[in-house]
């Protein structure tokens, strides 16, 4: 039984067709998808369809998708921030159809395949409870500013899982065999106590430093589990290219940019401004939040000019 493992696409058609076919490539069995299929790229619409067309797949939500069923509850006419507005675009642009098949999706799943019991669900939080693991992808873009390489992120993921005593407990108590999951963005796996944790990074937007659109294939026989890391390449410029041509870009002009930042260096950038955004609105005596229109475009155009603030 081979298994592929994919999460966090964030709207990157050209990433998602490319780990699929390379996954069918590999003559998988299953398909996992583990949440956040929306937000960053201007394909929604074409990424829930392939999601829908993909046959053996098993789909959760991420919290992309719980967003959009807040966005339900909310009055259109208040979305004037700057802060929110691609997700805005997002939520307006989905056919209402793809739109209630994101929200109906479970927010975790239990599988058992070949005797093998799995656990899916799209944040480690929500099985580690009050554990943390300091494995953000904000961390380890801080890792990687100090010198680390994109291929040393292993290293770092190894030291912080095998010395976690805590995680190690949680982990010998667990009833599962195994746990997929998403969110951070960066693509590792472990054996803690006999059981497997795999995070399949982000195939529409990895922040670990590496290119290309990464998967995860699971197998699983007589032997037990392995596991595969695998990267495919596709045409990045071209997506670049597509997203600053897109009516996505021109209402959510700041954040498409910084997702451009993430996608030419494959590293947390969104984070950061975020905090500098926020000093930025308290310097100027801005309280609002979401981030005023205003505010967040002149706090984007200082941020610009400070790149030791990034």
């Amino acid at each position: 039984m081979r298994i592929a493992i994919l999460s966090d696409i964030h709207g990157n058609l050209p990433a998602l067709t490319a780990a699929l076919a390379d996954a069918r490539a590999q003559k998988v069995d299953e398909i996992i998808f583990a949440g956040d299929y929306i937000g960053d790229f201007p394909y929604p619409n074409e990424v829930v369809g392939l999601l829908r067309d993909t046959a053996h797949a098993h789909i959760i939500r991420g919290n992309k998708e719980d967003y959009l069923a807040g966005l339900q509850a909310q009055d259109p006419a208040e979305w004037t921030d700057g802060q929110y507005q691609g997700l805005y675009w997002n939520y307006r642009e989905l056919t209402e159809e793809n739109r209630r098949f994101l929200i109906s999706l479970p927010r975790s799943v239990s599988l058992t395949f070949e005797g093998v019991r799995l656990l899916v669900t799209h944040k480690a939080a929500d099985w580690l409870g009050e554990i943390r693991l300091n494995l953000s992808s904000l961390q380890i873009a801080k890792a990687l500013s100090e010198g680390l390489s994109g291929e040393g992120v292993k290293g770092h993921v190894h030291q912080v899982v095998s010395s976690h005593e805590e995680l190690g407990r949680l982990m010998e108590g667990l009833a599962y065999d195994g746990v997929i999951f998403g969110h951070s963005h960066i693509q590792w796996q472990e054996v803690v106590r006999g059981k497997r944790l795999i995070n399949g990074g982000s195939c529409g937007l990895p922040l670990d430093g590496q290119p290309g659109a990464p998967y995860t294939i699971l197998e699983i026989g007589r032997e037990g589990m392995a596991v595969e890391e695998r990267r495919v390449p596709y045409d990045t410029p071209a997506l670049i290219r597509a997203l600053r041509d897109s009516s996505l870009y021109r209402q959510a002009p700041v954040w498409s940019e910084i997702i451009v930042r993430e996608v030419e260096d494959a590293r947390n950038y969104i984070i950061g401004f975020f905090g500098f955004a926020e000093k930025y609105a308290h310097r100027i005596g801005d309280s609002r939040r979401p981030f005023s229109a205003e505010t967040w475009q002149a706090a984007y155009q200082c941020w610009v000019g400070k790149p030791d603030s990034r």
